[in-house]
């Protein structure tokens, strides 16, 4: 994965530190059926071409972006915003649009943003697995805690010779939790909702941080 340091610098700005993480209670049984479960969720989603989503940043909507993608490239517009934001991605390059000004960055200055980085992520470096309860009728849950090893080792991958980098990163990586939580239905396994959180000592609203994603099907 190239695009973990998105990861490490929400992780930093955040200022989070995490709860002592619980011992895994679902038997090994359990844990197999939920990983075979989310592997075709992610599957499926990653099949999906060209895929719309919503993204909504903070609580209770912050921000929020509409976006399709298509392969490995996608495009978000924002919705509801003073100054207009379209942000591009096309091969390597990102193109960044507010108002009349234009960025072009790199993957590894925007970071990880879209549907397929996520899923990729998930993919690569799920740890523990949790059912969730859900309120909706025919909507199914689950929660993912990403593996720390597994984290420490991309991070130490992707950074490379940079030690200085590397090191501040492993560290992050070992004492923040990141929580996937998905949401999908019975019947196919449609995911229709992902949100992210930092697991936080911080509990009131304003120190909340979540991203989500609203998938839509045509």
């Amino acid at each position: 994965m190239r695009n973990l340091w998105w990861l490490l610098v929400l992780l930093f700005l955040f200022g989070c530190k995490a709860h002592p993480e619980p011992a895994p209670t679902a038997p090994p049984s359990d844990q197999r059926s939920l990983r075979e479960g989310l592997h075709q969720i992610v599957e499926r989603q990653l099949a999906r071409e060209p895929l719309s989503f919503s993204i909504i940043l903070g609580e209770p909507s912050d921000l929020r972006f509409v976006g399709e993608q298509k392969g490995a490239d996608w495009t978000l517009k924002s919705e509801g915003t003073d100054e207009p934001i379209e942000v591009t991605k096309k091969g390597d390059q990102i193109e960044l649009v507010r108002s009349e000004n234009r960025e072009t960055l790199s993957e590894r200055q925007f970071g990880l943003i879209s549907p397929r980085d996520h899923l990729l992520l998930l993919r690569e470096a799920a740890g523990r697995i949790t059912p969730l309860p859900s309120r909706e009728q025919g909507i199914e849950g689950m929660e993912i805690v990403l593996d720390r090893e597994k984290i420490g080792k991309i991070v130490e991958k992707q950074m490379g010779s940079q030690k200085a980098a590397r090191e501040i990163a492993l560290s992050a990586s070992r004492k923040i939790r990141v929580l996937y939580r998905l949401w999908y239905r019975s019947g196919d396994g449609e995911l229709v909702r992902m949100e992210i959180r930092l697991d936080t000592t911080h509990p009131s609203p304003d120190r909340k941080k979540q991203i989500r994603y609203i998938f839509r099907t045509s």
